[in-house]
């Protein structure tokens, strides 16, 4: 039994100490097909288009390989079968991706705010103390969740002109200054009577 034990106790230790490998990814980079893009069956326009179709526009591409300006991708990291060929210019980086997609999500919300203003609604903001001042006339006539959703854009507005995270704003009559409402990402939207 104690031979047995001995002979053991080895292998016992070999296990409990190995560490623990994080499996490696098996692509170079992610990039982002930012348009309908034809797949190729090889590196090159003499290859013909695979049969699987097209990329849709925002697709992201695992890239196992690049040849001469042309890349060899996946549509998911663990994929271990088929791959695809692109022009590599033809896409672009997820960072870039990533940076494009919140500019135009900054050009959304800009258009918003200013159509806030325009409708007379909106009468002052002040971002750098997270307040909004509206016309209560018109607030009061708005339903419950048009008011949470012009209270989330004015929010996330007041976070990014504030370069935060905190994305809060306090709602406030236009003609006392008091508190009407609030909306804030952690709490969500309330009004105040």
């Amino acid at each position: 039994m104690k031979k047995n034990l001995f002979l053991l106790f080895p292998i016992l230790l070999s296990l409990f100490s190995c560490e623990l490998v994080k499996p490696k990814n098996n692509y170079i980079e992610i990039r982002i097909a930012p348009t309908k893009i034809n797949i190729r069956t090889g590196p090159g326009i003499n290859f013909s288009i695979d049969s699987s179709g097209n990329l849709v526009a925002g697709e992201k591409l695992y890239v196992l390989e690049d040849n001469n300006g042309w890349i060899r991708f996946r549509v998911t990291p663990e994929d271990i079968g088929w791959s695809g060929w692109i022009k590599k210019d033809l896409t672009i980086t997820e960072q870039d991706w990533l940076s494009k997609q919140q500019i135009k999500a900054d050009k959304e919300e800009e258009k918003r705010v200013k159509y806030l203003s325009e409708s007379g609604l909106l009468l002052e903001m002040n971002p750098q103390y997270n307040e909004v001042f509206v016309n209560p006339l018109i607030w009061m006539e708005l339903d419950f969740r048009t008011k949470e959703g012009i209270g989330k854009t004015l929010a996330f507005y007041c976070g990014r002109k504030k370069n935060t995270n905190l994305n809060w704003v306090d709602i406030k009559d236009g003609k006392t200054g008091k508190v009407i409402a609030k909306y804030s990402e952690n709490w969500g939207f309330k009004t105040i009577d």
